[in-house]
Formats: C-alpha cells, sequence, structure tokens
C-alpha cells in the first residue's frame, strides 16, 4: 500500500472514530437553546413517573386516532419550565411528521 492511500485510509478511520461519538453521545441528553431533551427512556421514565405525565405506551395507543399516525420515536423535553413530547410520526400514507405535544395534556 502507498503511503498516500495509508494517509487516506488513517482519515477515513479517524472520521469513522468521530463520527461513532457523536452518535453514541447524542443520545444521552441534548440542550437546545432553553430546550432540555431526553433520548433515553432509562433516564425519562423516572421523570414520566415523578411530573405524572402521560406515558409514551398510552401516547402510542391513541396517535393514530388522534394525531394521524404511528410514534416512531419520541423524545421528552423540558422546554419554558413545561414537559412536552417531540414526536416523529408515520402517517398512514407512510410519511415521516415531526409533531410536539404537551406531556401532560396531549389531546
Amino acid at each position: 500500500m502507498r503511503k498516500d492511500q495509508e494517509l487516506n485510509l488513517v482519515k477515513q478511520i479517524q472520521l469513522m472514530c468521530a463520527i461513532g461519538v457523536m452518535i453514541f453521545m447524542a443520545p444521552t441528553l441534548g440542550v437546545a437553546g432553553d430546550k432540555t431533551c431526553i433520548d433515553r427512556w432509562s433516564e425519562a421514565a423516572p421523570v414520566v413517573a415523578a411530573k405524572r405525565l402521560v406515558k409514551v405506551e398510552e401516547l402510542s395507543a391513541l396517535a393514530p386516532k388522534k394525531l394521524g399516525g404511528s410514534i416512531v420515536k419520541a423524545t421528552l423535553c423540558q422546554e419554558d419550565g413545561s414537559y412536552i413530547y417531540s414526536l416523529v410520526l408515520r402517517t398512514t400514507k407512510g410519511k415521516l411528521k415531526s409533531v410536539t405535544v404537551d406531556a401532560r395534556r396531549p389531546f
């Protein structure tokens, strides 16, 4: 293998490692402005219980009728002192749609 090929391979490996670290760390806790989100449900579940929020299971059961699709991903966020769910839905036509609902009174 030539030196330029080796350097290129090393750069590719470094890039893949950096992407892997970002993917691994991103879901733990995201902060965007005044909005704090928890992607890991092992961390979100105690908050849902303590704050008496609607469980995602309940949202999933009602989502097709109330939101027009099934939940693909749910993230619990705290924004301006209240809790919201940031949802990704798959509509009945198969398209993805982002929806935000209040975590106490979603409908």
